[in-house]
């Protein structure tokens, strides 16, 4: 410029020229360079924002998955009390459709041992007539027995009890029922013995016979003071008939599974002065 100019006023116009395109190209620059910065603080902030919404965006999707799987089990539950409640109201019209039949059957369970109650007192007033009678004439009035093994189970020892005596649940007419006698493993067709000696005081066929199947009653008569009488249930055959005196150990029937039953055993009862008493707690009934 001071080569260039041809005065003084001339240098300072060129000076004044060059200032003024300078602060006017850093004007410039600086409002480039705050552009520039403004759009990358803009691209900076739109990211963030980008970032913001697509995390908001996993969270709603991982809610609406959370909401979906909890209405579907809250569905499975309702379908499965949905079906339990279905399955209960099945039950109780399957029960009340059979009411009839489980109150036939229990009624015809107390019948039965109504009928053996009535038949053992019978039995008992006989053997008590006979003891009074053997008494005036003379004699005992029944005969004593000291030994251990005077009475002995219907099948050999040792016993397997697959139901004992007392209070039980009946699979077939259901309820809790006094199980009279003591259940014992035995095969179909083994034979059954005479406890003691006696007399065969009934023998009664399975047909109508209640629950008991063919059943034999074993009158003991009057022993130590005390009327005795054996009954054995559910036999597959008779070896005796009614009247018959027997000596103990001889054959008077065969294990079956006849009357309400659910596989072969026997059902022995041992009825002392007209009520029932455990077999098992008598001498000589040893158990595996």
């Amino acid at each position: 410029m001071i080569v260039n100019a041809n005065s003084t006023e001339d240098f300072l116009d060129s000076y004044a020229s060059s200032e003024a395109l300078n602060r006017a190209e850093s004007s410039a620059l600086t409002q480039a360079q705050q552009a520039v910065s403004r759009n990358e603080t803009r691209a900076a902030r739109q990211s963030d924002v980008e970032e913001q919404i697509s995390g908001l965006k996993d969270q709603a999707d991982a809610l609406v998955e959370e909401k979906t799987e909890k209405e579907a089990n809250a569905q499975n539950k309702k379908d499965e009390l949905e079906e339990l409640q279905a399955s209960y109201e099945g039950q109780a019209a399957e029960l009340e459709s059979r009411k009839e039949d489980f109150q036939a059957s229990l009624d015809k369970t107390q019948s039965a041992y109504d009928d053996t109650a009535a038949a053992i007192a019978a039995i008992d007033a006989e053997n008590a007539r006979r003891a009074a009678a053997a008494s005036s004439g003379g004699g005992g009035g029944g005969t004593v027995s000291t030994g251990s093994s005077w009475l002995i189970p219907v099948v050999p020892t040792p016993l397997y009890v697959t139901s004992p005596f007392g209070m039980r649940w009946y699979p077939i007419t259901g309820g809790y029922w006094m199980h009279n006698g003591v259940d014992l493993r035995s095969t179909c067709g083994s034979p059954q013995y005479a406890p003691a000696n006696g007399t065969i005081a009934r023998v009664i066929p399975a047909a109508g016979n209640s629950t008991h199947g063919n059943q034999i009653y074993v009158n003991l008569g009057t022993v130590n003071g005390h009327s005795w009488v054996v009954v054995t249930n559910h036999l597959s055959a008779f070896n005796v008939s009614v009247g018959q005196t027997v000596r103990q150990g001889d054959i008077i029937g065969y294990t079956g599974q006849t009357g309400d039953v659910t596989g072969c055993h026997v059902h022995m009862e041992v009825w002392r002065d007209g009520s029932v008493i455990d077999p098992m707690s008598l001498p000589g009934f040893t158990t595996y």
